[in-house]
């Protein structure tokens, strides 16, 4: 008699007894433990709703950068925007597209208190001379003027002195040759804090919630790129570890080009990772991804062609 798998080949005509009793034993825990390694593996759909939950504020970032860019800053853009986005997962629940796994939604609802108790204690400030200061201003300028340059009586008359360039009496700005300020500063997160602040311009509770829902982002990337690696056990602890840690605390609480900054990199970061796993388990797309009409087809189906051998 010969047992054979994927793993294992062994003839157990030449096995005593205790040999073959130790095989099998072998065997089962091996499967056993496959079968615990595949229930502590994170549902796919799991990362599906999350990218797709990510890119609905994706999209928003860069709505709102293209809007500060050509001047046409205005609230009632922004609010079509999330209308059109509750309206789709509102329909998306009707239709049961989402399935998120009950971790997932502990894990949510966890990193979302957190998120909301660091910000509850955060009094993000609107006074220039350092970066936080001059950033707060350019997005409340932005939100109130519907553009990035903006003037005031003061400055104005510092610029009969001065001229354009650097403007020295504002920090974080610069002249422009009309004789208005601009920021110097990154404008997606300037643009991200403005679009808040119009929504809920109470004082500066716009700015507040703004600084949460990015590191509400930060913290579930984070955590769902330790559950491709690691069981919901370490996970659960490295989140713990992660929020818990002084710096994500102290940036969280200033209106810092960090908060964008590590959004978008363990975003990144994530889906690179999911596309390596992909691609090492995927034979042909390994294969032809180095090939020139694999990423044609792909991104070009558009593009009149003869068939293409080469397509995933």
């Amino acid at each position: 008699m010969i047992l054979a798998d994927k793993f294992f080949f062994v003839n157990t005509k030449n096995l005593s007894r205790t040999s073959l009793s130790v095989y099998l034993s072998a065997k089962t825990m091996y499967i056993l433990n496959m079968e615990n390694q595949r229930k502590n593996i994170l549902a796919t759909s799991d990362y599906k709703i999350y990218s797709r939950f990510f890119l609905f504020w994706l999209g928003l970032g860069f709505l709102a950068f293209t809007l500060s860019l050509s001047g046409l800053f205005y609230e009632y853009i922004f609010e079509a925007y999330f209308i059109f986005g509750i309206s789709y997962l509102l329909r998306s629940i009707r239709k049961k597209r989402f399935r998120i796994s009950k971790e997932m939604i502990i894990i949510y609802l966890a990193i979302a208190i957190i998120a909301i108790a660091v910000s509850f204690f955060s009094t993000p400030t609107v006074f220039s001379g350092r970066d936080q200061g001059s950033i707060s201003e350019a997005a409340i300028r932005l939100a109130q003027n519907h553009q990035l340059e903006f003037s005031t009586p003061a400055s104005q008359e510092f610029f009969k002195i001065y001229g354009p360039g650097k403007a020295l009496n504002f920090p974080g700005f610069h002249y422009t040759e009309n004789g208005t300020l601009i920021t110097q500063f990154p404008l997606v997160y300037i643009g991200w804090l403005a679009v808040f602040f119009s929504i809920f311009g109470l004082g500066l509770l716009g700015l507040i919630i703004a600084n949460a829902i990015l590191f509400f982002l930060f913290a579930c990337s984070f955590y769902l790129l330790l559950r491709i690696f690691v069981a919901k056990k370490c996970a659960t602890f490295g989140i713990l570890l992660l929020l818990t840690s002084f710096s994500f605390f102290w940036i969280a609480k200033f209106t810092l080009t960090e908060n964008i900054a590590l959004t978008l990199l363990w975003f990144s970061i994530l889906n690179l990772v999911l596309f390596l796993q992909k691609l090492g388990s995927d034979r042909k797309t390994r294969k032809n991804i180095f090939h020139p009409l694999f990423w044609k087809q792909r991104y070009f189906p558009f593009y009149p062609e003869r068939q293409n051998p080469y397509r995933p």
